[in-house]
Parts: structure tokens; sequence; C-alpha cells
């Protein structure tokens, strides 16, 4: 079956690359409708990137 097969790297990143995309473009629009600024909105998308990232490599999410 087609869709159990394993994907390739060069695919999952590019499924990554689209999915980041997608939710800056998500949370830019969140936050222009609540009057919200477009560079604190990516500052705040990143910082929690960071953050998960961080708990990620120490065990704690």
């Amino acid at each position: 079956m087609e869709l159990l097969r394993p994907l390739s790297q060069r695919d999952v990143c590019q499924i990554t690359v689209r999915l980041a995309a997608m939710a800056a473009d998500a949370l830019i629009s969140a936050a222009e409708d609540t009057g919200g600024d477009r560079a604190e909105a990516l500052a705040q998308w990143q910082q929690c990137i960071l953050q998960h990232e961080a708990e990620a490599e120490s065990g704690d999410g």
C-alpha cells in the first residue's frame, strides 16, 4: 500500500518546510487580526520552537 511506505528524507524535509511556512502564515494572520505586529508574532513563534527543542533535548518534552 502506497500510503504506508516510508517517506524519503527529501520528502520529509519538504513537508516540514511547508508545514512551518503554513504555521508562520497562520500565526502572522492571527497576530494581524488582533492588532499585533508581524515581527513580534514571528519572534514569539521562534521562541516557542526553540523552547520546544530545548525541552525535547533535555527529555522534558
